[in-house]
């Protein structure tokens, strides 16, 4: 169950990594840019090893959601297409199963059975290229939003309201990112 909901969790934030990876581009490029300038009031806050750690830290942040986006590709790599295209559709397009329904031209009855085989197949996918739930939450342990979402997931039967997502995804991921910059 942990692993469907992994796998969840890892489509449910791949359409905000490219957002989320270029607001860190930005956010290092203005922290650097911002070092240069040293007064009496800001000298600790510029300070050079301080600021070389926090780009550091950003850099590597960076990095982790690079490779969640390279992992869920993989992952829709191996799936047939129709439920490739499901999954983009319910998880990066955000599509209700009514909407799914219609432009695959089937009942939604099915495409919840798609949906549900499309996740045990990406969690046997996972397994079997040694992704464990330790392996995820280890990857994760800086991305408190990402693990948040996952958590959502193993605490409710039902999702929870979408409208939810975009919004406070965005938002609980920047908040954490500029935190950084804060400590």
């Amino acid at each position: 169950m942990n692993m469907k909901n992994m796998v969840k969790t890892i489509f449910t934030v791949y359409r905000f990594l490219d957002k989320l990876a270029s607001s860190i581009d930005k956010i290092v490029e203005t922290r650097a840019l911002n070092s240069f300038y040293v007064s009496l009031d800001n000298i600790s806050y510029n300070d050079i090893s301080k600021v070389t750690n926090e780009i550091l830290e950003l850099t590597e942040r960076k990095v982790t959601l690079i490779n969640l986006k390279v992992l869920a590709n993989e992952v829709l790599k191996v799936l047939d297409k129709d439920y490739a295209r499901l999954i983009i559709m319910k998880y990066i397009e955000n599509k209700p199963y009514l909407e799914i329904a219609e432009k695959l031209n089937i009942s939604e009855r099915t495409v919840r059975r798609w949906h549900n085989n499309a996740i045990v197949l990406c969690a046997f996918y996972l397994q079997d290229n040694k992704y464990t739930l330790n392996k995820f939450l280890s990857l994760l342990k800086k991305e408190k939003w990402i693990l948040q979402i996952f958590y959502n997931f193993v605490n409710v039967k039902k999702p929870t309201n979408e409208s939810y997502e975009k919004k406070h995804i965005i938002q609980d991921a920047c908040i954490e990112y500029k935190k950084i910059l804060c400590k």
